[in-house]
């Protein structure tokens, strides 16, 4: 089906969503509200991010990944059309919506702070209680302190992040190294929630200025990371809000979900790197994510000489058990292990 120019308006011009039609690697037509976005004629090219391949994204199943704008980077949902794009762009965020996730953030932690330090007194006092049922329970109570941390700090990190504010602390960084470390942890606990983690890295370094909290959380040169599994899924709905703000969880009965918030929150941290991330999933045949991360080190003589401080946000907790908290089995926090 080709569209004509009658066609698209009278389609998506009454659409919620601003929407592009990409023919021949030119932006054709703009719906009414992508108006003032960008300008009819330019090419698609010089809003795509360096690594995508115009021509295998026509030809590709529905995907998304970032588009350069006048106002910045957004998500666009890509939906290819017999040798043509169609492009969604997300609608604008708004300004409440952004107070109340702050507004949010602080309302969970502040009782979750009081949890965590009655925790750190009551947990010590029963770890050598002989009680199956007990263990259990503390074990269940643990992962849930986990899983509010988790919860709050999507919640500020992407009440931060719609405000341009999203708290780095760049240091010199080995990739490869990083990756490593990264995933004898992340590979033991996903043995135990029943899964095996096949990670394969270069021999060589690969050295770049990275958060390293927060690429934990993620789970020029440019470092290309594919990270690949053969699950469930996702459906072309679910594929298309999967970076928006405020979608609702994919299945909202599945402890699995969490709140919606994990994905929007990666693209920032990656996209506050100068990287990008491309997300495709098809219906129980898995997904592939591809993220880019920028490669090299500023000139010597920009490089600070004095000493690093640094501050651990984590409060002493395992990081990838945070990440990992909605998925894995109750077991992996056993307060044993934590003391």
């Amino acid at each position: 089906m080709q569209l004509s120019p009658e066609q698209f308006h009278t389609l998506f011009d009454r659409a919620a969503q601003p929407v592009l039609l990409v023919q021949d690697g030119v932006i054709t037509q703009c719906s009414s509200r992508a108006e003032g976005l960008i300008a009819p004629g330019s090419p698609i090219r010089e809003l795509l991010p360096p690594d995508a391949v115009l021509q295998e994204l026509i030809a590709a199943a529905p995907t998304v990944l970032p588009l350069r704008l006048r106002t910045g980077y957004v998500t666009a949902q890509v939906q290819p059309l017999e040798g043509a794009l169609l492009l969604f762009l997300p609608v604008g965020d708004d300004d409440a919506c952004t107070s109340a996730l702050s507004r949010a953030a602080q309302a969970v932690s502040a009782p979750l702070t009081t949890l965590l330090s009655a925790s750190g007194t009551i947990f010590p006092l029963l770890a050598d209680v002989e009680d199956p049922v007990l263990q259990r329970n503390l074990a269940v109570l643990s992962r849930s302190c986990y899983q509010l941390l988790r919860a709050s700090e999507n919640l500020g990190d992407l009440s931060a992040a719609l405000r341009g504010r999203l708290p780095l602390s760049m240091e010199k960084t080995d990739l490869t190294d990083f990756l490593d470390d990264f995933s004898q942890t992340a590979g033991d606990l996903c043995l135990q929630a029943g899964r095996e983690l096949d990670v394969e890295l270069p021999q060589a370094p690969i050295y770049l200025w990275a958060d390293r909290r927060q690429l934990r959380r993620v789970s020029v040169r440019r470092a290309y990371l594919r990270l690949t599994d053969g699950g469930e899924g996702m459906t072309p709905e679910v594929l298309t809000s999967a970076f928006s703000r405020y979608a609702q969880p994919q299945a909202q009965d599945d402890p699995r979900a969490g709140a919606g918030f994990s994905l929007p929150v990666v693209q920032a941290v990656i996209q506050a790197h100068g990287g990008t991330i491309l997300l495709q999933s098809q219906k129980d045949r898995g997904t592939d994510v591809t993220l880019t991360l920028p490669v090299g080190l500023p000139q010597e003589q920009a490089l600070l000489r004095s000493p690093r401080v640094t501050v651990d946000r984590s409060g002493g907790f395992v990081p990838e058990l945070v990440e990992l908290s909605d998925a894995l089995p109750p077991e992996a926090y056993d307060v044993q292990n934590f003391l």
